[in-house]
């Protein structure tokens, strides 16, 4: 998120400066599959559902843009998304379906030949929903080629800087202090994902975050598949890379206790992938990992807007397991926070930071 903003606030002449408690992509970022779900979920409408598809629609402009800036092109799956619904499900997908085709997305109802069709080796006899206008992009290339941007549009990243402190008088953060660096600016926007909660006191904000762990997997079939969209079932998605990999992902673990990588979610996430594809149970594990999503307590994610007690803050954080979706929109909102002091880019009443009194 904080890359995205950087990039973001750099393309508009302003000297940004980025400060990260670690490297880049070591926290949610590095952990989360990319996947952008919008257009495909079974929320009708309301304010995230407006939000996701908001941010979706800036993601392809947003990616040219930086292709173009760099000079190469970032890893996208640009098929879509193949979502499995269960027969006795399309009841509860029927108000969605209608709220999407008639917003003009493509949200196409399809039979086991058609699934088929996209992925010959998924066994599932039941239906599907394939969204051509979801994405999938990796995570930390995007990141990655985030940060490059800004710096060569003059941001600075301060990495493994944790912040300390803040500087605050008179209704304003006038700085902030590391161990080895104090920075002053004259706005400061609050993307810390779970080390966002730190601030409360200071910001006398009631931000809750707890973190979620994922686990995930890496693995290359022993034989190669057809390559086609991320495959959905419930909360695991199978998401085909183009070196003939397969990302499988990710577990939600509330309350976790351990970190790491479990034997117990390897298992799990194994198991659901080859009842899907039995032709994974021949694939090499290529590699594991975990990590922890930030989940807003007593409010919806992400908690996104300007401060209510300081007038020259703004809160982007908390946005659970839609960071990368959500990352177009969040920089765009806090751009105009900052440049217009207000947005047109989305109702932002509902993730509005609350303050500890609230």
């Amino acid at each position: 998120m904080g890359a995205a903003i950087a990039y973001e606030l750099s393309q508009q002449s302003l000297s940004v400066v980025a400060v990260d408690a670690g490297a880049p992509c070591g926290q949610a970022s590095g952990a989360a599959l990319g996947v952008l779900m919008a257009v495909s979920t079974q929320k009708a409408s309301g304010p995230v559902v407006d939000l996701r598809l908001a941010s979706l629609a800036r993601f392809n402009d947003l990616v040219s843009g930086l292709e173009n800036q760099l000079g190469y092109s970032l890893p996208v799956n640009r098929q879509g998304l193949l979502r499995l619904i269960p027969d006795g499900e399309w009841e509860q997908w029927a108000e969605a379906i209608a709220a999407r085709q008639a917003a003009g997305h493509s949200l196409k109802q399809l039979g086991q030949d058609d699934i088929a069709a996209l992925q010959p080796e998924l066994e599932w006899s039941e239906g599907g929903l394939h969204s051509p206008g979801d994405r999938q992009i990796d995570p930390r290339a995007f990141v990655q080629a985030l940060v490059r941007a800004a710096k060569q549009n003059g941001a600075q990243f301060l990495f493994n800087e944790p912040v300390t402190r803040l500087k605050t008088e008179r209704g304003r953060i006038n700085a902030l202090y590391t161990p080895n660096q104090t920075v002053s600016a004259s706005h400061f926007v609050v993307a810390a994902g779970l080390g966002s909660a730190k601030f409360s006191d200071q910001l006398g904000l009631d931000i809750k975050v707890a973190p979620v762990k994922g686990q995930a997997i890496r693995i290359r079939p022993a034989s190669p598949l057809p390559y086609g969209p991320p495959i959905t079932d419930g909360d695991i998605n199978i998401v085909p890379l183009a070196d003939g990999t397969y990302w499988i992902g990710a577990t939600v673990e509330f309350q976790p206790t351990i970190p790491t990588p479990t034997l117990g979610g390897m298992q799990q996430l194994m198991q659901q992938a080859t009842t899907l594809l039995p032709v994974l149970k021949d694939a090499e594990l290529v590699s594991n990992w975990a990590g922890m999503r930030p989940r807003p307590l007593g409010q919806r994610a992400p908690i996104l807007g300007r401060s209510p007690m300081h007038q020259n803050v703004i809160v982007a954080t908390g946005h659970y397991r839609n960071g990368v979706l959500l990352a177009p929109i969040t920089a765009a909102v806090v751009k105009d926070l900052l440049v217009a002091g207000q947005t047109q880019a989305c109702d932002l009443s509902a993730f509005t930071p609350r303050t500890s009194a609230a």
